[in-house]
């Protein structure tokens, strides 16, 4: 769904900010594992931030 949402032509160049609720928490996951997850690290063509 998210790279539907990168390909759409009007959110070209669009920053993506992804929100990592409940880090407080001793299972949450690191936002290196969540980027990996998302392939986030594929994104060239706009910032992306956890």
């Amino acid at each position: 769904e998210l790279a539907e949402l990168l390909d759409e032509e009007k959110l070209s160049g669009v920053p993506v900010l992804v929100f990592a609720n409940k880090q407080d928490l001793l299972t949450a996951a690191p936002a290196s594992e969540i980027a990996e997850g998302l392939n986030l690290h594929t994104i060239r063509d706009r910032v992306w931030q956890i």
